[in-house]
């Protein structure tokens, strides 16, 4: 089974930093050879109701794993705090296809 790499994140990178200034924002990890995409969030200070810049964080997004048939596969991070497959399957690159159109729009990158 394939494995994902520092290589890997890089070409993800590249690609979605083109995307504009939200996606350039993504951070990746390679752990156990899947890339875990992290995103950030600033949440809202109650009493002004808006962003708190200070309270920001990176949160768990999107995983790519190694599966069949692959060659990988996408994961969401639930607010169950578990990974829910997602019914993307292929290449890195038709990974990353998949994710850029969101579809079922769980992987674009939002404001909060």
């Amino acid at each position: 089974m394939l494995t994902l790499s520092d290589k890997h994140v890089e070409q993800l990178r590249q690609r979605f930093s083109k995307k504009g200034p939200l996606w350039d924002q993504w951070e990746y990890k390679v752990r156990a050879g899947s890339i875990i995409i992290f995103t950030p969030v600033t949440p809202l200070d109650l009493t002004t109701g808006k962003p708190d810049p200070a309270r920001r964080y990176m949160c768990k997004h999107l995983r790519i794993v190694p599966c069949q048939p692959g060659p990988f596969g996408l994961q969401y991070w639930r607010h169950t705090e578990k990974w829910e497959w997602l019914p993307f399957t292929g290449t890195l690159e038709e990974i990353a296809e998949a994710i850029a159109a969101d579809d079922l729009g769980l992987c674009a990158p939002t404001e909060t």
